[in-house]
């Protein structure tokens, strides 16, 4: 009977954690836990975190953490990597004995429920071409076509048209995976991402780029002329106008003003005296009907 060589190696199950209890209330390890609505346990693929505060006006699925998408292999680690980057302490606190341990509260400071969601997301992308490539050893050359694969659209459209995704997008993604590896050695899961560091030690501005800053663009002369023109008013102008206002205001009478009754007895004193001079003329006009 010939041998059969399968194509596809079948899905490994998942390890579970060796820090944290699949029973363990995410109330308990999240900071600000007190304020979930709901009792989630970590070996749940999808954490409903509503009620904490750092979601402010976020509901429905915007306050899920879904790791169900992950491939089984993948997911507690995930989760792992999702707890020690919210709540670094716990590497020191579940695994005092591992040195990469003693060094994640310094290197990786506590991000919000925002940017955990955000950072699964990239992971996910990632995880799925390491899959889709069959990704298994982790050797240099590994990582570097992974350096290509990351910034490709899963669009076969897109592919075909050669087109590339921002290197924003690909810092994003190989930020999450170098963040996994260093999990994997702090949980004791070595055989996921291997043992040597992902990109030859590389930086991910080594490998696509530095980021851009803000304002990168050059702005136009005419802003430059209208930045210009602003300031020589403030220098030249501006002062007079504060000198101005300060003589007017001594200038002013500080009497009262007139009533009622001795604003008409003004204007007619006025009305009487130009009409005296202009030998019983007034000064009016005509509106439109001639009167």
């Amino acid at each position: 009977m010939a041998d059969v060589i399968p194509i596809h190696q079948p899905e490994p199950a998942s390890v579970g954690s060796s820090i944290f209890s699949g029973a363990e209330l995410l109330s308990e390890l999240i900071p600000g836990g007190e304020d979930l609505a709901y009792k989630v346990s970590y070996e749940s693929d999808e954490w409903n975190l509503a009620g904490h505060r750092s979601w402010k006006d976020k509901a429905g699925n915007q306050v899920v953490i879904d790791f169900e998408d992950i491939a089984p292999k993948w997911r507690d680690a995930a989760k792992e990597l999702v707890l020690l980057q919210v709540n670094p302490g716990l590497a020191v606190e579940r695994a005092p004995q591992i040195p990469m341990s003693q060094t994640w509260p310094y290197v990786q400071e506590p991000i919000t429920l925002t940017t955990a969601q955000g950072n699964i997301k990239m992971l996910k992308h990632a995880l799925r071409i390491i899959d889709r490539q069959q990704i298994s050893v982790f050797d240099s050359d590994d990582w570097s076509r992974l350096v290509v694969l990351l910034v490709q659209p899963s669009d076969v459209k897109e592919k075909q048209a050669g087109a590339t995704l921002s290197a924003s997008t690909g810092r994003a993604r190989a930020q999450q995976l170098i963040a996994l590896w260093e999990v994997t050695q702090i949980t004791g899961r070595v055989g996921l991402l291997g043992t040597d560091r992902p990109f030859d030690e590389r930086e991910t501005s080594q490998l696509f780029g530095p980021q851009r800053k803000h304002n990168a663009v050059r702005p136009h002369e005419d802003v430059g002329n209208a930045l210009g023109f602003v300031a020589w008013f403030f220098d030249h102008v501006a002062e007079d106008i504060v000198s101005h206002l300060e003589w007017w205001a001594q200038m002013t009478t500080p009497e009262p003003p007139m009533t009622r009754e001795e604003t008409f007895d003004a204007m007619l004193e006025m009305a009487a005296q130009m009409a005296v001079e202009n030998g019983g003329v007034l000064p009016g006009v005509l509106n439109r009907s001639g009167e």
